[in-house]
């Protein structure tokens, strides 16, 4: 078979999510499923939350399903990827990095709890979205999270809540993130090394 280059495009596009995108999602389901399960939460609906990275990561969430659902419409489904790519960053490699010691403070204070139901909230709107791109993964992580449905293909498309949205925040946060990912970088090129945690899922 020979394949043309906007295919092979494709299957290159195709290849990165699964390895880099999808891997991670899975990563970060595994430690939420590993933790909570620890902590016996469940989620009762989205806690709004003082925190600011919790409010970042709403707000992010907000403005991809209201970017996806504009691209769908378009027929964008390469730009449907294309963000999906950058949220799952933005979750695993900014939200999760930092809010990461809230999971495994001692006890289950406000904090923790929204902890949990910003990830958890996350998660299942990310999913819902790309369902049509991703619909056994997509469905895979719907069923491990307890969705309310026999199938995330049985849910209609998130609903984009503006007032869940915080421009300002989202683009203070994502100049953070680029300063601490510098940072990160020169740590690893100098083998230096994070401080462990003994409750870190591994």
């Amino acid at each position: 078979m020979v394949l043309h280059g906007n295919q092979r495009i494709l299957i290159k596009v195709i290849d990165e999510v699964s390895r880099k995108t999808l891997m991670t999602v899975l990563n970060v389901y595994s430690f939420f499923a590993y933790n909570a399960n620890i902590d016996n939460f469940e989620y009762a609906g989205l806690q709004l939350s003082n925190n600011p990275l919790d409010r970042y990561m709403v707000s992010k969430t907000n403005s991809f399903i209201k970017f996806s659902r504009e691209a769908y419409e378009s027929l964008d489904f390469h730009e449907v990827v294309r963000s999906a790519m950058e949220f799952v960053d933005d979750l695993s490699n900014f939200y999760l990095r930092l809010s990461r010691r809230r999971f495994w403070a001692d006890g289950f204070d406000e904090d923790k709890r929204s902890a949990y139901s910003t990830l958890y909230y996350a998660m299942m709107q990310f999913v819902a979205v790309m369902a049509p791109i991703t619909p056994f993964f997509s469905d895979f992580i719907y069923l491990n999270l307890g969705g309310s449905m026999d199938s995330i293909h049985l849910e209609s498309f998130p609903e984009f809540d503006p007032k869940l949205v915080d421009e300002k925040l989202e683009n203070g946060m994502d100049r953070a993130y680029s300063v601490i990912e510098t940072v990160r970088r020169l740590r690893q090129e100098n083998s230096i090394r994070e401080g462990s945690h003994s409750r870190k899922y591994s």
